[in-house]
């Protein structure tokens, strides 16, 4: 699309005319500037702050509408939508209005997320001729679920068989954050009735 500016210029001379000279110091022109526009790359608005979603999410769960914006308004120029980098593969996109649904089931503690929060990046390309692209990058906190049972420490332990023996110390981790961790309760099955007959279990600290 082109759009053409008109200017009038004006012209004067700093000096004076010459004795004798009718004319004026001023003169004036139209002068036409013809503005070509190229089209512009899409881009998403600022987001620095992540959305913050529970772990556990189902597939299929909308998420957010991640759309961009096109400068090109005039041109009136149609978006489309796809995933550039989805670490975890939890995520799609609508690929006409930028909608993101999980495709599988958000988790805190995998190792695709640092510090509760997961990444992923996004592209919107225009139908503009030729086509421009822009990138953004979506956040998502993940608010932690008590979805982790605590594994007791050590798995293995040895001990002598003789009568008022030392005993084992154990404890307990939990990879989720409180208050769905730690304080842990320790005690021993009831079934069979030999394992408290042969066994107690008490809290040192």
């Amino acid at each position: 699309m082109n759009k053409a500016f008109l200017l009038n210029v004006m012209v004067t001379n700093q000096a004076p005319l010459a004795s004798g000279i009718q004319m004026s110091l001023q003169s004036t022109a139209a002068v036409t500037i013809s503005i070509t526009d190229v089209n512009e790359a899409p881009y998403f608005p600022n987001r620095n702050e992540p959305i913050r979603r529970l772990e556990g999410e189902s597939p299929g769960r909308l998420l957010t509408t991640f759309s961009a914006v096109d400068p090109d308004r005039s041109m009136q120029q149609a978006l489309r939508y796809s995933k550039l980098s989805d670490p975890a593969n939890w995520l799609t996109i609508n690929t006409t209005n930028g909608q993101v649904f999980t495709t599988g089931v958000l988790d805190r503690e995998s190792s695709f997320v640092k510090d509760d929060v997961y990444q992923a990046k996004f592209l919107a390309t225009d139908n503009g001729v030729p086509p421009a692209s822009g990138t953004g990058t979506l956040l998502i906190q993940l608010i932690d679920i008590n979805d982790n049972a605590p594994e007791l420490l050590p798995k293995e332990a040895q001990i002598c068989e003789r009568p008022n023996g030392k005993g084992i110390n154990i404890t307990a981790s939990d990879v989720d954050r409180k208050p769905s961790a730690d304080p842990f309760v320790f005690e021993l099955p009831s079934v069979p009735s030999s394992i408290r007959r042969n066994w107690t279990i008490s809290r040192i600290n």
